[in-house]
């Protein structure tokens, strides 16, 4: 391979002062990384030792930012505080307890929006946050006006009441097996 001594000097340049890996180097002059590093070899270019740039937040190629998945947020909490061994809202400790970090507000951008709870804990948090009426336990309902009898009921699917819906279900199973 026949590179100039200005391509070579760039090479130099991008990867000893600026720090690139040989195939952010390649990208750069428009080689691919075998090239780069033939090219480096012919040249006398010494390699860097073989370590782990930092990879965290931002300077990570594959960085998702606000966009990353419900397990990605979770784990940059635990990286940025530790895993939790203790419950802030019971105060157990026990070391065969299984804890986890909740989340209090629904910002899971924000590590500080987290709280080390219990398992039992965080279900009981988690629960209460979806539905705030202690006393009705369970998933919150949703009042529909049914398409097919016309009456206020609770929402069962498919904009009908449970009674409807069943029927409907019924007819649609027996319509299938004639």
């Amino acid at each position: 391979m026949n590179l100039s001594e200005e391509q070579i000097s760039e090479i130099r340049q991008l990867y000893i002062e600026q720090g690139m890996t040989l195939v952010e180097v390649g990208a750069a002059v428009g080689l691919s990384k075998r090239s780069v590093h033939r090219a480096m070899v012919a040249a006398g270019i010494p390699r860097r030792s073989r370590r782990k740039r930092d990879q965290s937040g931002s300077a990570n190629p594959r960085w998702k930012g606000a966009a990353a998945g419900y397990n990605a947020l979770h784990h940059r909490v635990e990286a940025a505080r530790g895993k939790p061994t203790v419950c802030n809202r019971c105060g157990t400790d026990d070391p065969e307890a299984r804890y986890e970090w909740a989340n209090l507000t629904g910002r899971y951008n924000d590590v500080d929006d987290f709280e080390r709870m219990c398992v039992p804990c965080h279900r009981r948090f988690d629960g209460a946050r979806r539905n705030p009426n202690p006393k009705r336990p369970g998933r919150p309902r949703q009042i529909v006006d049914c398409d097919d009898c016309g009456r206020s009921r609770i929402h069962a699917g498919r904009g009908l009441c449970g009674t409807c819906y069943t029927r409907a279900r019924r007819a649609a199973a027996k319509a299938v097996a004639s």
